[in-house]
């Protein structure tokens, strides 16, 4: 019988680890690019960037916690449905875009 493994033994390590280090990277460089002498806040404050850019990446870790455990079968079942939200969100989109770009043109045209 084939031995069931979970989905933390089935993850590639090392695409994980060379992810976290840009992820590193890129927060000390926007806490680099943001320093200021003058202001003594710390990397972890959300007055500044790097803050807030932590804030940023605990939320997207905790996403790919929930995605790493929710079982695979659940987004084949529901494809067809995410799909069709997100077109019909792309339509309502694109309509009042539509729609305000012409409103705009006719309040101008009027104004004239």
């Amino acid at each position: 019988m084939r031995e069931q493994r979970t989905i933390w033994q089935q993850v590639d390590w090392v695409v994980v680890a060379i992810y976290s280090l840009f992820v590193l990277l890129g927060w000390l460089n926007i806490y680099a690019a943001d320093y200021d002498e003058d202001l003594q806040a710390s990397i972890f404050s959300l007055s500044v960037n790097s803050g807030k850019q932590f804030l940023w990446i605990i939320t997207a870790i905790l996403i790919i916690i929930v995605i790493m455990t929710i079982d695979f079968r659940i987004y084949d079942s529901l494809a067809y449905v995410f799909y069709g939200i997100v077109m019909i969100f792309i339509g309502i989109g694109a309509f009042c875009r539509y729609q305000s770009c012409r409103f705009n043109q006719l309040v101008q045209y009027r104004r004239f």
